[in-house]
């Protein structure tokens, strides 16, 4: 059975990025105002939320960001066991696995300084490796896997207004149109030759004013 449990009315928490990377996709939830909920993705419970995306150039993924909380007694373990899907689109809603990552301790987990009734909300950010190919409709799942945590299960942090899917047995099957969308963006490291040329036009540039 689906569980959401209802953060509050905050302004939704902004991603953090790193300098050596450029965002090339925002799932639209992180850094808007407006009401957070949760829904649990935690194969503790076998539920997992999905939600797709789409770059319109083909992009080396490098790094993931996301939204979470855990609920009853936010006591989280001393790390996650996080599986990150990706799957390529099958009617509106995931089909075929395109790629899988298990990060393990190598997430960044981080309080985000927000407590919404009593309710710690936390920041997380993994490696990823994956080409997404320009115009290829996508859907991202983050699932996380608590049975080793008897208090707590991990629920995804979520907007309103999407067209998220919800996988009541462990991602064997979906139901398409949750009217939420999840909470992530993907990260890709810029092109050495891109750096190369914009130094290269600011040099341009300098010359032009000193002449």
């Amino acid at each position: 059975m689906k569980k959401l449990i209802l953060i509050g009315a905050l302004m939704l928490i902004g991603l953090s990025e790193t300098a050596s990377a450029d965002q090339v996709y925002d799932n639209g939830v992180g850094g808007a105002s407006g009401v957070q909920t949760a829904f649990r993705s935690d194969m503790d419970g076998n539920d997992a939320m999905a939600d797709d995306f789409v770059v319109f150039s083909t992009t080396q993924v490098s790094g993931i960001q996301w939204t979470g909380t855990y609920f009853s007694t936010q006591t989280p373990q001393a790390f996650d066991d996080f599986t990150i899907n990706i799957y390529f689109d099958d009617s509106g809603t995931p089909g075929a696995l395109a790629e899988s990552f298990t990060p393990g301790d190598d997430v960044n987990r981080n309080d985000s300084g927000f407590d919404v009734n009593g309710i710690s909300i936390y920041e997380y950010s993994a490696a990823l490796d994956f080409t997404a190919i320009a115009g290829t409709q996508y859907h991202m799942s983050i699932v996380n896997d608590t049975t080793a945590d008897p208090d707590d299960d991990w629920y995804w942090g979520l907007g309103l207004f999407g067209n998220a899917t919800f996988s009541p047995d462990g991602g064997a099957s979906w139901i398409p149109n949750q009217d939420v969308t999840m909470d992530f963006s993907l990260t890709a490291i810029p092109e050495p030759g891109t750096t190369i040329a914009i130094g290269l036009l600011l040099l341009t540039g300098a010359a032009r004013r000193k002449r």
